[in-house]
This record gives structure tokens, sequence and C-alpha cells, in this order.
């Protein structure tokens, strides 16, 4: 098709009405009577079946250093017992990145955005793609082996998915989850969709509103983490509403990550989580919608969340959150432009969990948490907190700052 029919299919549709759908398909519009669906191919790829794409060659992107980091994870083992989950919420600046892992396994959420390359020094955003972000550098550092098994892109924001090209050329990715129908509110940026044409997995898995809503093939495990996708259960047409909302359960706790969406969604996953009896007060950690904004987290939401909640905030430098108090008032809240990356430890043999923040600039236990000498029914009464974890967990424990604790 010329770039004349181009621009006119995209003069004389309004962003409603057309759909972007990622596929292997060799026509570019597709008409019918209400929409026009926009196909951008994938390369290598082959459809499996009509939610999943599968990679001719698995290792055609590995570059020699992903390759010979790959060959020497065969020798690396999974740790024989579970030694506690981590949830490392990345210093990205204005956008998210997530490395959630457990039992040896990975899985990254989003992946980031221009802040990610931000010189602080300078009052400007110096991108050079040549260059490790801090989202390449951590993921380096912190995942072994060269695999991670699952990834998802929650939506096609550009603070969301800005460094997938590096992320899929230094890491073998298994799986790569994203939603199946994208509407045009970014159709005119077309850098968002080239940078996604650039990902590169085993399987690319394209999630349906309607196998959420029936809650059908959209739960995945890493380790003893099970993962299950609760939202979007509406199709708002509007890509932050359409993020991908996740819940994850490990040893009776749960951890929410909201994406960017809006009190309209946070409305439909209310209900959905009602209706599918999934209970949204035993959720204690929080991964913050949009940055914190005032278009998400509303009085309804956080009050249908757990009590003493966690919460992160991934923000930049300027801190534009607009939610600040009222997270605080539920519970403990970090934020990466206060406490640079945090990392969230749940442990396997009691039900609580340690934070190790880059900058423990924020340290404050909240009183209703249980005290050590209310924990006589794990046999540390009269001893004190830090004290007892050391010696229950001593392989894990290390000299991390504890902020919380459940029985």
């Amino acid at each position: 098709m010329t770039k004349n029919r181009q621009s006119v299919i995209k003069k004389a549709v309004s962003p409603d009405k057309l759909s972007i759908f990622r596929g292997i398909d060799n026509r570019v519009f597709e008409f019918d009577e209400q929409s026009i669906t926009y196909y951008v191919p994938f390369k290598s790829f082959f459809k499996a079946n009509n939610n999943c794409y599968k990679s001719f060659n698995k290792v055609y992107f590995f570059s020699q250093k992903s390759r010979e980091r790959v060959l020497r994870a065969r020798n690396i083992k999974k740790p024989a017992h579970d030694i506690g989950c981590n949830i490392h919420i990345i210093n990205c600046g204005h956008g998210d990145s997530i490395l959630v892992e457990n039992h040896g396994e990975y899985a990254l959420i989003d992946f980031g955005g221009r802040d990610s390359y931000k010189n602080d020094s300078e009052n400007y955003f110096g991108v050079d793609k040549s260059q490790d972000s801090s989202i390449l550098k951590y993921c380096k550092e912190n995942v072994k082996g060269g695999k991670i098994k699952a990834a998802l892109i929650t939506h096609l924001h550009e603070d969301h998915i800005f460094d997938i090209d590096k992320i899929t050329d230094n890491f073998e990715i298994e799986k790569l989850f994203m939603l199946k129908k994208f509407h045009g509110e970014k159709f005119k940026r077309t850098n968002n969709f080239k940078l996604l044409d650039k990902a590169k997995a085993n399987e690319i898995h394209f999630v349906d509103i309607e196998q959420i809503k029936k809650r059908e093939d959209n739960s995945f495990k890493i380790g003893y983490a099970n993962f299950e996708i609760i939202g979007p259960t509406q199709d708002l047409e509007d890509l932050n509403s359409n993020s991908l909302v996740l819940l994850m359960t490990y040893n009776n706790m749960k951890f929410l990550f909201a994406g960017d969406m809006t009190e309209k969604a946070e409305k439909n996953v209310i209900n959905h989580c009602r209706l599918n009896g999934i209970d949204l007060k035993e959720v204690n950690f929080l991964k913050v919608a949009h940055h914190g904004s005032d278009t998400s987290s509303s009085k309804n939401f956080l009050a249908s969340l757990g009590d003493n909640l966690t919460s992160v905030i991934s923000c930049g430098a300027e801190d534009k959150c607009k939610r600040t108090q009222e997270l605080r008032q539920k519970g403990i809240l970090y934020k990466t432009s206060d406490n640079g990356n945090v990392n969230i430890k749940l442990l396997p043999k009691v039900r609580g969990y340690v934070v190790n923040a880059q900058k423990q600039t924020l340290s404050t236990v909240q009183p209703s948490l249980k005290k050590p000498d209310e924990l006589n029914k794990l046999g540390c009464l009269n001893k004190d907190l830090k004290v007892f974890m050391e010696e229950a967990h001593p392989e894990i424990y290390g000299n991390d700052h504890f902020d919380g604790f459940y029985v």
C-alpha cells in the first residue's frame, strides 16, 4: 500500500475506529463497516494458534556474548530450596521496569523509558543506545543464566517499552505477553511500533480481554510464584486503561502490578475480582499505577486493598506524584525518585518480607504491624525482630533493611 493511501486512511479514520493488531499478515490494512485493522509483521515468526506466535529460530538474535552466557547457564543449577521471592522495582526514571525472581527463574514487567538513559547532572535526555541503560545494567547484574522466562508489556507507551530491543538482544525471552488489541491512540507515533518490531522472543502471546474475564490461558508461574492477569476486563479504547494488570501470589502474600490503569479500569478490576472470588483485601503490596498520577489509585480502589499496604511508585526526579499522601495513610510508601532501586524480598518460611532500598530515606514501620514480643507462635518471644530473622533465615536475610512482618 502506498504512503498516499496510508495518509488518506489516517485522515479518514478517527482513533477510536482504528485498531492495531500485532500479527504476521501480508495485508497492511483490513476493512470492515466499523473499523480498520492495521497489521505490522513480526519477522521470523509463525502462527502457532490464534493468540500465539513462535520464533522459527530461537537463538537467531543472540550476540556472541549472549550465546556464551546461555551456554554457561546450563551449568548453573537452580537452588535446591526456595530462598524467597525478589521483586526488584528498577529505578529507571519516569517509566516502569520490574524484575521478579524466584527459584532461579525470572519475569520482567515492562521495559522503561527514555529517563533510563538520562544524565542526572544535566537537564536533558542523554539517550545513547550504544551505552547500557539503568535497566540493562540492572538485569545484567541480577539475571543469572541470560534467560527470562516471561516478559510482559503492560501497554504500548514509550515509558514502558523504550528499552525492549536492548533487553531482547541481551537475554533470551521464553514468552512475551501483550494485549491482543490496541487502539489507534498512538498510531501517529510510529516509534512505539518500531520499538515493538525489534522485540524478540521464543513465543509471543497475545492476551485477549475475553480470556481474562473467563480466566483462561492468562496465568503462569515463576518458580513458586503464581501470576494471573486480572485486567483489563473491558475494552476502554485507551492505552492506559487497557494496561495489563497482574496479581502475583507467593507464600500467601499478594503483589499487585497495576501498570498505568485508570480509575475506570480500577472499577472493572474490582468487579472482576468480586465476581471470581479474588479477595483484594489480601493484597499486601502494590506497584502504584501510572507513576502516582491522580488518574489512578482512587479512594475506592485503595479501600479495596489490604491494610498495612506497602506501595512502590516508579517515577522520575521531577516527582509528579499526586497520590503520595493517600498511599502513606494506607501504609508504607517507597518512590524510586527518593529511594532508587527498591528490592522487596518475600520470605519463604514465614509470612514476612524484607525491603532493601538503594537509598533508605523511608524506614518507618507501621505501628499496626505485629511487634516482636507478639510473635510467640514463631518462637521469638522477647527477641529483637532483626535478631530473630537473622537466626531464622541466615541464608537470605543478610544485612537487608527489615520493613514489615505478617503473621
